[in-house]
């Protein structure tokens, strides 16, 4: 985190949001030689700020999906797992050309809402919106009409890491 928080990204993320990343990469034991790997690839090869202003390390990158990928398979927040399911059906449903396969769908899905984050009741409002409907293709990806204010309610809470630090304590 020392090393993204001094690439001065105008992304941040700030320590906390860092932090809680981390938190979750690091949210089972059978994940940390993942997580492991990832930190110190980061290490080895630095951050820097991409095109949109996220701290990234670019040479990191297959490290970083395979660290997702444990967190969400071997410790995946029970509250998730169907509502994810149930989503990425759908995402999968609409035949959007960008949004990927469903496997990718759920890993995501279960990353945004992954315990120990502070915003999975946002998530999950984000997805019983969702799941509500049918999805529609917007620039090519898959997006749920109407969930706007469900996406912008997670998209603040997961913003705000750092900015109230004791939602999300380690």
């Amino acid at each position: 985190c020392d090393a993204i928080i001094a690439a001065n990204c105008s992304k941040g993320p700030t320590m906390a949001g860092c932090l809680w990343t981390c938190k979750t990469l690091t949210s089972s034991t059978k994940c940390d030689p993942t997580a492991d790997t990832y930190f110190a690839c980061v290490k080895s090869h630095g951050v820097q700020c991409n095109a949109a202003g996220d701290a990234v390390s670019p040479t990191c990158g297959l490290e970083w999906l395979k660290a997702i990928n444990c967190a969400t398979t071997e410790n995946p927040n029970p509250a998730m797992v169907v509502p994810c399911n149930t989503y990425c059906d759908k995402v999968v449903a609409a035949k959007c050309p960008l949004s990927g396969t469903k496997d990718e769908c759920a890993s995501n899905c279960k990353w945004l809402g992954a315990t120990g984050t502070g915003c999975d009741d946002e998530w999950g409002g984000y997805l019983t919106c969702a799941n509500g409907g049918n999805m529609t293709c917007l620039f090519g990806f898959a997006t749920a009409p109407g969930c706007g204010p469900e996406f912008n309610a997670y998209t603040k809470c997961a913003n705000a890491a750092g900015k109230r630090p004791e939602k999300f304590k380690l």
